[in-house]
């Protein structure tokens, strides 16, 4: 009898444990799509050491800033840091571009010394093999539109056809380091603008539902609406994925691509997130500070699953 009622105790403690993970699956996938928002986020939240990459110069390119130069390059371009096993601070960068004819990932290391405010170049890779010195030498000029040196002029027809500049993720690309002059209300969703204060977004949406910290300045809070990034209290960036929410010219999640195209055009830049479409508009407010509207296509339904504004640096 004991067997007989510890197996019958076993087996309700395993089902028990069954309803348990089913109720906390369900709850998990209940309200907002947090991961889309959680991404998009990511492009707005980067971490120090990840940013002073992002805003430096190549020597060979003191015009252009080197996420601007990326950007223009790769396809989905992602962005990390780690402290190496030699206690150093690396950034990697990671982007899709077009090698031999063939798709392929480039990694792209740079070795941060953040007291000093400087990094270098660490190692360069196509598909897991790294690149040699005239290799490196050969991409980075590609990637920052410039002829390849003079002591690289033997291999250079050959680069000319290994690396090109149409990414497997780009259809259209526009110029980059030129800004459409545009209003300021260009750069607002709802009822918010960039650049607003913290207090200011609060009156008009509310209280926050969600606050969270990133770094001592830096404030990501979620409202019933959307979601706002603050920098020293200053919105620097903003996602909705409610259909009440809308742009100057009307456009809101459910609106159609063809919406989009009509109110702004076909100067866009084009990449893939998944299963996402993302059509990104590049203009400048009334300062010349450079930001960019992008709208999320789900693909296959030709949708707005959800538009972002966010400055670009």
């Amino acid at each position: 009898m004991v067997n007989k009622y510890r197996g019958i105790t076993i087996r309700v403690m395993l089902l028990l444990f069954v309803i348990v993970s089913m109720i906390v699956t369900l709850a998990g996938c209940s309200g907002k799509d947090v991961s889309k928002i959680e991404s998009e986020f990511k492009s707005i939240f980067d971490d120090k050491y990840v940013t002073m990459v992002k805003k430096g110069h190549l020597k060979m390119a003191p015009n252009i800033t080197i996420d601007e130069a990326f950007t223009n390059f790769f396809g989905d371009p992602k962005w990390k840091s780690f402290e190496a096993t030699t206690g150093q601070r690396v950034v990697e960068f990671s982007g899709k571009c077009t090698w031999e004819d063939k798709p392929a990932t480039c990694r792209m290391q740079f070795i941060v010394d953040y007291d000093n405010g400087t990094f270098e170049t660490g190692a360069v890779s196509i598909n897991g093999t790294d690149l040699n010195v005239l290799e490196t030498a050969i991409i980075m000029a590609k990637i920052i539109g410039e002829s390849v040196p003079d002591d690289t002029t033997h291999s250079n027809s050959m680069s000319q056809s290994k690396v090109n500049n149409t990414t497997t993720n780009s259809i259209e690309k526009q110029d980059n380091s030129k800004f459409e002059n545009a209003k300021m209300t260009n750069a607002r969703l709802g009822n918010v603008t960039l650049g607003d204060t913290l207090a200011d977004t609060e009156r008009k949406l509310g209280e926050a539902t969600k606050k969270e910290v990133r770094e001592t300045n830096k404030l990501r809070y979620a409202y019933p609406a959307m979601d706002v990034a603050y920098d020293y209290g200053k919105v620097v960036g903003m996602a909705a994925d409610d259909t009440n929410v809308t742009t100057p010219k009307g456009i809101h999640t459910g609106s159609s691509l063809q919406d989009v195209l009509n109110s702004y055009g076909s100067n866009y830049m084009l990449s893939t997130y998944n299963d996402l479409d993302l059509y990104e508009y590049k203009f400048a407010d009334e300062n010349g500070s450079p930001y960019i509207l992008r709208f999320a296509i789900k693909q296959g339904t030709d949708r707005v699953n959800y538009i972002s504004i966010r400055y670009a640096d």
